[in-house]
């Protein structure tokens, strides 16, 4: 009956035969990359997604903006207005400037409305003169 040697015994002097800690080390971090590796780059991609689909949604209502300020009661420019505040809700700088120029924008609407209502005293003023 035959023997079987160790792997060690058959070829010696060869070191990659031999299971030290360092090797073992090493595989336990080549199975942990192989596992964690893919989810990672899958929540990578997730987060580029999500950025890139944001960027192109506000870049949807600046075009609608841009295609429509000559027409101020175009539906498509009412709603691109509206979604302003939706859209560019983030909290950096550029977000911020947005969301301030919409403010004074609205403003100015709502004082283009007060000065025509038929009793406005901005509108007897200017029929006085």
């Amino acid at each position: 009956m035959m023997r079987e040697r160790p792997l060690a015994a058959l070829h010696p002097g060869v070191p990659y035969l031999e299971m030290d800690k360092t090797g073992i080390a090493l595989n336990f971090l080549t199975i942990v990359a192989i596992v964690v590796g893919p989810i990672i780059a899958l929540q990578l991609q997730r987060m580029l997604d999500r950025a890139r689909e944001a960027r192109n949604r506000k870049l949807s209502v600046f075009k609608a903006l841009m295609s429509y300020r000559a027409t101020a009661l175009a539906p498509a420019f009412v709603q691109a207005l509206n979604l302003i505040d939706v859209e560019f809700d983030g909290d950096n700088e550029l977000d911020k400037a947005v969301r301030n120029a919409w403010k004074v924008l609205l403003d100015h609407y709502v004082d283009l409305n007060r000065a025509a209502e038929p009793n406005s005293p901005v509108l007897l003023e200017r029929s006085a003169n």
